[in-house]
């Protein structure tokens, strides 16, 4: 999983520097630091809103993050393979689980 995450937002980071966005932390290796030692562990019981109801909410949590990168990266001729791969598996997901419980 951290391999997923570093790749998806590696190409993040990259598409916030091509648009000149100041950002939080100056380089990814600080983010990463924060992400797995201070971020991560206090979300640990959090349950995104896209798993309670993936039929009636529309936009998921996956498109307004990672599709927007892969969207914008897509504008300024980047590459955002990792988080295009991540949103389609996601959709994947949602729409298999939907369908096999019932929810849709």
């Amino acid at each position: 999983m951290a391999e997923l995450w570093l790749a998806s937002s590696t190409e993040a980071f990259a598409v916030a520097r091509h648009l000149g966005v100041v950002l939080a932390f100056f380089r990814r290796a600080e983010y990463r630091e924060a992400f797995f030692q201070k971020l991560l562990p206090s979300t640990y019981d959090h349950h995104p809103t896209m798993l309670h109801n993936p039929c009636g909410r529309g936009r998921t949590e996956i498109d307004s993050l990672n599709g927007r990168v892969v969207a914008i990266a897509q504008a300024i001729h980047l590459d955002a393979e990792m988080n295009r791969t991540l949103t389609a598996l996601i959709h994947t997901r949602q729409s298999a689980r939907a369908i096999l419980l019932g929810w849709c």
